[in-house]
């Protein structure tokens, strides 16, 4: 059976991008956070210091997004999934998903995404 925790439609003001102006005044990032771990134990004894923490994985990710300018959401999304699975020990794999919904593409668009999933075996 499939047990996850996630976090979902975080929004961080960031200074990332490729171009200049991006980095310059910043922009909304939306953000998807989801730790796979078998949380059996953790429910049955209902204590949070077993549990992965919300609050952390928050920490985490805003670390990031609002942390240096990156160029590519490809960087950000991956830096994230890393840190949130060297944070958590007891996390079997971590999905994050970005929104980048005023993406400089050259026309009407609802914004770009990236992705990644890794796991403790990739």
């Amino acid at each position: 059976m499939k047990r996850k925790v996630a976090l979902r439609g975080l929004v961080f003001y960031g200074r990332h991008g490729n171009y200049r102006h991006e980095r310059g005044l910043g922009q909304p990032f939306l953000v998807d956070v989801e730790i796979s771990y078998d949380f059996r134990d953790v429910a049955q004894s209902d204590a949070v210091e077993q549990a992965v923490d919300y609050r952390y994985v928050y920490r985490t990710a805003r670390s990031i997004f609002e942390g240096p300018s990156l160029r590519l959401l490809e960087t950000l999304v991956e830096r994230t999934a890393q840190a949130l699975l060297e944070q958590f020990p007891q996390a079997e794999r971590v999905r994050v998903h970005v929104r980048k919904p005023h993406a400089p593409v050259g026309g009407p668009a609802d914004g770009v995404e990236a992705e990644v999933e890794i796991g403790r075996d990739d």
